[in-house]
């Protein structure tokens, strides 16, 4: 029995039977012929009510000299791809469309789907492969889950707890879900990430380097270092915690909140800040070079060194 279109999800797999596809170049206005070979698989990305959205594992091989491949748009048989890596195909009945199901659902989803059923134990590696979603019913992680250099957008609302660390390295991520727990290092460098979850507790350190952010969230926990260089973050919650160094290098910050206490180094080179608050504690070094700052406030307390101080008017005991 044949699997209806229809019956596509997101996460399936398909194969584009052989043939020849022909196009008419946007760019030259010449005609131009396309290949698919037996090898052309798809991922579906995108349902709707008339339409279908998948991306291509393969590029489609191009039999002509005088095109890029990106630049190609065509149409033939109800299915229009407006660049080689993706294509919409219409919820047609009987169209003819020449698409056939290789396997209901993805290797990616079939991974996940063991992994749940053992009992969501050991780590779960998804990295550099082209998932879009986690199931709604993946509630923790037992180990470390990477996700880096996926197309991934968010984090199941379910998902409260990564016993080890979270690497979403480059990936398109926007936000993560409430109440998350992360017991190693979360790695959010080079995201789209734009705020933290409230109550986002990290055991290890926190990389937010190179994003979007402009504030962290109150009761904020990081155990490790916080990584903020090259963000637009401007100040820091008031009872933020972190054990490790805080480094704010290359952002607008402007004002510390007072009894701020960092286990490591602080690093506020590069910064417009231009002065700090009471009872700063800083158990490693201090670094403010290219700033205004002249003079450190006699309540706190600077255990490592200080450097790129341009007027010294407080010294060590």
């Amino acid at each position: 029995m044949k699997t209806k279109i229809t019956k596509l999800q997101v996460g399936d797999v398909i194969k584009l039977k052989p043939g020849i596809i022909l196009g008419l170049s946007t760019v030259y206005s010449k005609p131009f012929y396309s290949k698919l070979h037996e090898k052309n698989k798809a991922e579906v990305t995108k349902i709707n009510k008339s339409s279908v959205t998948i991306k291509l594992f393969d590029d489609i091989s191009i039999c002509t000299k005088q095109l890029s491949a990106y630049w190609a748009s065509f149409t033939h048989k109800g299915i229009s791809i407006s660049s080689i890596k993706s294509c919409r195909i219409p919820f047609i009945r009987n169209s003819g469309i020449k698409v056939k199901l290789i396997n209901f659902d993805s290797d990616e989803q079939r991974k996940i789907r063991q992994y749940i059923k053992n009992g969501s134990k050991g780590n779960l590696n998804l990295s550099n492969t082209p998932i879009t979603s986690l199931p709604d019913n993946l509630k923790q992680v037992g180990g470390n889950l990477n996700l880096s250099n996926t197309p991934i957008t968010s984090l199941p609302d379910n998902l409260t707890r990564v016993g080890g660390s979270l690497n979403l390295y480059n990936t398109p991520i926007t936000s993560l879900p409430d109440n998350l727990t992360v017991g190693g290092y979360l790695d959010l460098h080079n995201t789209k990430i734009t705020s933290l979850p409230d109550n986002l507790t990290v055991g290890g350190w926190l990389d937010l380097s190179n994003t979007p952010i402009t504030s962290l969230p109150d009761n904020l926990k990081v155990g490790g270092w916080l990584d903020l260089n090259n963000t637009k973050i401007t100040k820091l919650p008031d009872n933020l915690t972190v054990r490790g160094n805080v480094s704010l290098n290359n952002t607008k910050i402007t004002k510390l909140p007072d009894n701020l206490t960092v286990g490591g180094y602080l690093d506020l080179s590069y910064t417009p800040i231009t002065s700090l608050p009471d009872n700063l504690t800083v158990n490693g070094n201090l670094w403010l070079g290219n700033t205004k700052i002249t003079s450190i406030p006699t309540s706190a307390e600077i255990k490592g060194e200080i450097y790129g101080l341009k007027k010294q008017s407080w010294s060590k005991n």
